[in-house]
């Protein structure tokens, strides 16, 4: 069964738009114009690289697995040997990954396009993708932008959920190659003697190849031809999965065979010859032999995270083999430099040795977090560097007129880790605490990390490991990856929360506690906290704190769950839930949110001197994100209607809140979409009267901002921070503006 949906829009291109997003590196270091006009993007499910680049093979030797690859592209392009996914090893994360260049870590499910496996789901991507900048930010007819697929995990990859994005902007030409048996369509036992075979005629990814070929096919007079495909083919991780090493090997043949043949086929078209960069990768590996061995994935081991990556066209030298490490977001910033635009939400960088490309003199930032400390702003903030890996500094923010001048950055994570990102920052009685996720060198695991600082944030301690993650092992596969977290004070000591996954227990919210700022986990226990298991979703800001006078706190979480509404379907979304933990054990467990839309970003704030708890969250419930608030005059047991704080027609989200006492008003900073340019904009909200004031622009309306953070200081005076792109450089770099 063929699916194909052709969107046309017509829509005008804000010229401030194109301009912002058009890459200022269009044309290599040297002034040469690129000559790439089209690009064609193909991700072989499962592929894993021991049967691929890292094989044992001669240099004369016939590859066993992917010979015309290694004998026909190889010699013409670019190989990556140490191309690297280091989140979830799975098709949703995976594929989501390849298109926005965005670390996703959601749950490896379907989407909200078809019915099955218990219901109706959306797991789509926070940043855009590369289709969405295309048309939006360059103008390109949604008709020039193909993406083939024929696993219903890549149904997501249509569009993201970002406001400025979305379905407006998703390709124009979408083909999904269903087949009888979602399972394992493609292999028959012909022989009666037990082993299976593949049915050529019912071979999926031959279907989808065979469609690329059929709709790229010359014809005179024909006006317009894609300028970027996108296929993913699957056949080789579902044959892996069937645990037959024969049946998968001739997957990854057949895989072989129809990507050198695409690749003659461009070579030999009229409009593609010549001007066509083809990038063949995968969107994970397969356990390691020493790790469980090719059947499944969906571990941390080398085999699982090493991916399948050559490039061969034009602009990308020839014969070359890369050595070191790189990542899966490398590869859609790629793309975007081969054609003309920027992924300024890209966690990822150009792979330059693939294409020339200027390294930006300074770093960028890639998130931050922001407390109050006296009479400045201290920031935590996630930073990278061309070939330098993300790191974890904090930046002392100084009061100057109404905004904030920053310091030079103090690096407090790890110098061995392989990736440190997604800070927390958090204060007590004499101390601060900062803590993150990252990736040891060494050994590849996710942990937990903090470092204490004493004297006010002027040297932290060295960095200690709170919970460490581990590897999967042949016995069970179990491994355990930590994610991003958030730190509660507490009169004790603190509290680091963090959403934990296990492949043989339900993901869970763990929290860490220590009465002496971690320098030892002697006394550091360890607790699930939401009572129940959870789902990540693909934003990383997914659980927030508030604390209460009596030393207990609330917790906010956002999870895939069922919407219990009227609707005869199934339907899974993300929620808000709620939940109170007490000196001993926790409070009921409330639901804050219930609908078919998705909902993200909690943050809440207590205010002592009534008692109320405020929490603020992103829901697209009419198809337009905006910012709205839930209050409770209970510390959490119930909670009042939600109120909508924002109206902005563009859309809202990423609130950030802070309570003023002195007018006793909640301030709520925001990403705001309405204008062509996302800009952060803030309300004041009054609880006694319902008030909601005027949105105020805080941002340079030229320039892209976004991830508001909101501290009020102790002379009452109240500042936002946030993350400003400079275009010209493709980074972004933190501002700050007093507000009261």
């Amino acid at each position: 069964m063929v699916i194909r949906r052709i969107v046309v829009h017509a829509l005008l291109v804000a010229i401030a738009i194109a301009f912002l997003h058009r890459s200022a590196i269009a044309d290599d270091p040297k002034g040469r114009p690129r000559i790439t006009e089209h690009v064609v993007l193909l991700s072989i499910d499962g592929i894993r690289n021991e049967e691929g680049f890292r094989a044992n093979v001669g240099d004369t030797a016939v590859h066993p697995y992917i010979p015309r690859i290694w004998s026909e592209l190889k010699p013409e392009g670019t190989v990556y040997t140490k191309m690297m996914l280091l989140e979830k090893t799975s098709t949703t994360t995976g594929i989501v990954t390849l298109y926005s260049g965005y670390w996703n870590r959601g749950p490896n499910r379907f989407s909200v396009l078809c019915s099955c496996s218990g219901g109706f789901r959306d797991n789509r991507s926070h940043a855009p993708l590369l289709g969405e900048h295309m048309i939006k930010d360059l103008g390109v007819d949604a008709g020039e932008i193909s993406y083939y697929n024929n696993k219903r995990n890549g149904l997501i990859c249509d569009h993201s959920f970002h406001p400025d994005y979305g379905a407006a902007f998703a390709p124009g030409n979408i083909v999904f190659i269903d087949s009888k048996d979602p399972l394992h369509p493609f292999r028959e036992d012909t022989n009666g003697d037990g082993i299976l075979e593949f049915v050529d005629d019912v071979n999926a990814d031959d279907a989808v190849m065979d469609r690329i070929e059929q709709d790229l096919a010359f014809e005179e007079g024909r006006i317009s031809y894609p300028k970027l495909v996108m296929a993913h083919i699957g056949v080789v991780d579902l044959a892996g999965h069937v645990g037959q090493f024969s049946l998968y090997a001739e997957a990854i043949r057949n895989a072989d065979e129809r990507v050198a043949d695409l690749w003659q086929f461009l070579q030999a078209h009229p409009i593609y010859a010549g001007k066509t960069t083809l990038i063949v990768t995968t969107d994970h590996g397969r356990h390691d032999d020493d790790h469980g061995g090719f059947t499944n994935h969906n571990g941390s081991c080398f085999g699982c995270r090493n991916l399948f990556f050559i490039a061969i066209g034009p602009d990308t030298p020839k014969n070359q083999v890369v050595e070191r490490r790189a990542f899966m977001t490398d590869i859609a910033p790629t793309v975007g430099a081969l054609l003309g635009f920027t992924l300024p939400h890209s966690h990822g960088r150009v792979l330059d040795e693939m294409i020339e490309v200027p390294h930006p003199a300074s770093g960028r930032i890639l998130d931050h977090e922001a407390i109050s400390l006296g009479s400045e702003v201290l920031v935590a903030a996630t930073t990278d560097s061309f070939y330098q890996p993300s790191r974890v500094e904090v930046f002392r923010g100084t009061p100057s007129g109404n905004g904030l001048v920053f310091g030079a950055g103090q690096t407090v994570s790890s110098p061995s880790s392989m990736l440190a990102m997604r800070p927390a920052l958090a204060k007590r009685s004499g101390s601060l605490l900062v803590s993150w996720r990252e990736i040891d060198r060494p050994r590849g695991y996710w942990r937990s990390m903090a470092a204490p600082s004493y004297d006010l944030g002027g040297s932290f301690s060295a960095p200690r490991t709170v919970i460490q993650g581990r590897r999967e092992v042949e016995s069970n596969f179990g491994f355990r990856m930590v994610e991003a977290p958030v730190i509660q004070p507490t009169p004790a000591g603190y509290d680091i929360l963090f959403p934990m996954k296990s492949s043989v227990a339900p993901d869970h919210i763990v929290t860490t506690s220590s009465t002496n700022e971690f320098q030892s986990l002697t006394n550091a226990s360890i607790a699930v906290r939401t009572g129940s298991g959870i789902s990540f979703t693909s934003e990383f800001d997914m659980v927030r704190t508030a604390g209460f006078p009596d030393g207990t706190y609330g917790i906010a979480w956002v999870q895939l769950d069922r919407s219990f509404n009227d609707d005869p379907m199934e339907v899974f979304s993300y929620e808000v839930f709620y939940r109170r933990a007490l000196t001993s054990g926790f409070g009921p467990r409330v639901r804050i949110t219930n609908d078919n839309d998705p909902s993200f970003h909690p943050r809440m704030v207590h205010d002592p001197a009534s008692d109320s708890l405020f929490m603020v969250y992103s829901n697209r419930l009419l198809g337009v994100w905006q910012v709205y608030l839930r209050q409770s005059n209970d510390r959490g047991d119930t909670f009042l209607p939600a109120v909508a704080l924002t109206n902005s027609p563009g859309g809202a989200w990423k609130g950030a809140v802070v309570w003023d006492p002195t007018t006793s008003e909640l301030l709520v900073a925001f990403e705001d979409h309405d204008s062509s340019i996302a800009q952060v904009s803030w309300v004041a909200y009054d609880p006694g009267t319902g008030n909601i004031t005027s949105p105020q622009s805080l941002s340079d309306p030229s320039k892209l901002s976004r991830a508001p953070q909101i501290t009020r200081l102790d002379d009452g005076s109240v500042f936002v921070t946030w993350e400003e792109l400079d275009s010209t450089s493709d980074t972004f770099s933190l501002r700050g503006a007093k507000i009261r």
